[in-house]
């Protein structure tokens, strides 16, 4: 299924699943002057950005779920 997703929406979006391999070849590509294109979105929306933020809002998010809703309900062992 994710290889599909990326054959298909890859050349539209970047497809980035690894933000240490998205980040990295774009910003070498924007020091050696290629400027605002290397980016995805350009000036107008950093898509670059989504990679790199999203995976640490999701664990924060996730994390407070778990805490919240699940581990209030386990018994404790101490």
């Amino acid at each position: 299924l994710v290889a599909v997703i990326g054959a298909s929406t890859g050349p539209l979006t970047g497809f980035a699943m690894n933000p240490a391999r998205d980040f990295g070849p774009k910003l070498f590509t924007w020091f050696a002057g290629w400027g605002n294109i290397a980016m995805t979105g350009g000036r107008d929306i950093p898509y670059f950005i989504v990679p790199i933020i999203a995976p640490l809002l999701g664990a924060c998010l996730g994390a407070a779920i778990y805490r919240f809703l699940i581990a209030n309900n386990l018994p404790c062992h101490t």
